[in-house]
């Protein structure tokens, strides 16, 4: 995840993080641990319409999202493999934190308007 903050002239403590695939994917996935359809995970997971189309066909292609048809419509469920991708994610995301915790905070700020 990269991360920057705004400065001159902006709020000090306003940071934005733009999400990279990995960080994408585990939003989708944490979405779909119930079944749901394609709106709510592009509302949950704060995707567009585009974004959500190829990465839900990713997901189902590598075998983390299962699709079941209901009636007219499409509902989305994460897989035991998607649930266990998860479950990695998280953990690595507890180290990576823990790591930085223990270290410098060597973050990088970089000026988006000057």
């Amino acid at each position: 995840m990269f991360k920057w903050s705004l400065e001159h002239g902006f709020n000090e403590d306003l940071v934005v993080y733009l999400r990279g695939s990995l960080e994408i994917t585990a939003d989708i996935l944490k979405v779909a641990k119930d079944p749901t359809n394609k709106s709510n995970i592009i509302y949950s997971a704060n995707l567009s319409f585009g974004q959500a189309g190829r990465y839900l066909e990713k997901c189902v292609e590598y075998g983390l999202l299962e699709v079941r048809e209901e009636k007219s419509s499409k509902e989305y469920v994460t897989t035991k493999k998607g649930r266990e991708f998860l479950e990695a994610f998280e953990a690595v995301g507890e180290i990576v934190d823990l790591e930085r915790d223990n270290s410098e905070k060597n973050t990088k700020t970089f000026a988006v308007f000057q």
